[in-house]
């Protein structure tokens, strides 16, 4: 009687040992999320068994599009032991749920259920504060509609790259800088590039050279010479404002020249200017 208890306790044990620690049948997909980035087109997801289905003749693949996109439902039967495929044609927008059969003489006896994101990501934008500076001072560059953004400044820029958003630059000449973002997903979108341009003044005075008695009066004229990158109404005030001539006396003319030149230098970036005066 005892050895009857001992056994049946034994084999009472084996049986509930190989319970619990037998793995589940499963079965995995290649990836939980894919980015879907141009149209017409498809993308592909590897689907395979992890842990078979004991007794499993055959595995029947359900994939149910997400509801409201039109696509249709794929079905797909495979034999014991190559329970693998590969579905292609996932081409809609969404959630897809990817359920798994077992099957053998007495039909499916066994059920899993995987979903498979496929993420069609929108056009991310690119905003600008100004797209015309005055050397010296700086644009905001910020980009909109994504979750992770890079910025590659050209080499005139720097040839800098940062992940910061949005960006401030100063560049000291004309200069592009390339955006690339991507959603959280880590679908990459379309880069997009910003141009900055940076305003340049040349100032014109003349004569360039001249000679005067102490105490005697003097005319010189300054004009703006060339002004890039800038409308033509944002030249024509400027030359409003230079186009004049200066009468100027004594020593005071030093003075009258630095107040013009020093409105000048803090309104546009002054690539060259020169003139000279000397008493006779």
């Amino acid at each position: 009687m005892k050895r009857i208890t001992y056994s049946s306790l034994i084999l009472f044990l084996f049986i509930f040992s190989s319970n619990v620690f037998a793995q589940a049948p499963n079965f995995s997909t290649s990836s939980q999320t894919v980015c879907y980035n141009s149209a017409p087109g498809s993308v592909t997801v590897g689907i395979f068994i992890t842990v078979a289905t004991p007794l499993a003749a055959s595995y029947i693949w359900v994939i149910n599009a997400p509801s409201g996109t039109g696509c249709s439902a794929v079905t797909q039967t495979n034999a014991v032991p190559n329970g693998s495929i590969v579905v292609a044609g996932l081409s809609c927008c969404g959630t897809y749920t990817i359920t798994k059969y077992a099957v053998n003489a007495s039909g499916p006896y066994d059920q899993q259920i995987k979903y498979v994101l496929v993420e069609c990501p929108s056009s991310s934008s690119l905003a600008i504060s100004s797209q015309t500076i005055c050397r010296g001072n700086s644009a905001i560059l910020t980009g909109l509609g994504a979750n992770s953004y890079s910025w590659t400044a050209s080499a005139s820029g720097g040839g800098t790259t940062t992940a910061v958003n949005p960006i401030t630059v100063s560049p000291s000449v004309n200069a592009t800088y390339t955006m690339n973002s991507s959603t959280a997903a880590g679908c990459a979108l379309n880069p997009l590039v910003a141009t900055v341009a940076v305003q340049v003044a040349t100032i014109a005075v003349s004569p360039t050279s001249i000679t005067a008695c102490a105490n005697s009066t003097i005319s010189l004229t300054s004009t703006l010479a060339a002004l890039s990158n800038t409308s033509v109404a944002a030249g024509t005030v400027m030359l409003d404002r230079l186009r004049q001539t200066l009468v100027l006396s004594h020593v005071h003319y030093r003075h009258i020249l630095s107040a013009i030149l020093l409105f000048v230098t803090t309104t546009y970036a002054v690539l060259a200017i020169g003139f000279s005066v000397s008493a006779g």
